[in-house]
């Protein structure tokens, strides 16, 4: 038979990293989106334009990101839930 052995608190713990880097990730996209938009008011030219369609088309994929984050953390935390749970069932089903 399989052994099965979980820490929840880690669970909880790593769910909580995925939630500060969403965070972090939202946070710095702003910035970028900020100092990007900063250049591009005083740039001109071909180059600005290259940069700029190269730069909308990468930028993107960060817009997705966060939410990743979030969704993976939510799945954590659901999965800790689920054990604590049957934990608790288990040891209130042994008392009786």
């Amino acid at each position: 038979m399989s052994k099965l052995q979980i820490d929840i608190e880690e669970f909880t713990k790593t769910a909580n990293l995925f939630n500060s880097a969403a965070i972090n990730c939202k946070s710095s996209e702003q910035r970028l989106k900020s100092v990007t938009e900063d250049l591009l008011k005083n740039w001109k030219g071909d180059t600005q334009k290259a940069f700029q369609k190269e730069y909308n088309d990468l930028i993107k994929g960060m817009y997705n990101y966060d939410e990743i984050l979030r969704m993976i953390a939510d799945d954590l935390n659901k999965i800790a839930q689920s054990f604590q749970e049957a934990d608790e069932e288990i040891k209130r089903n042994l008392m009786k």
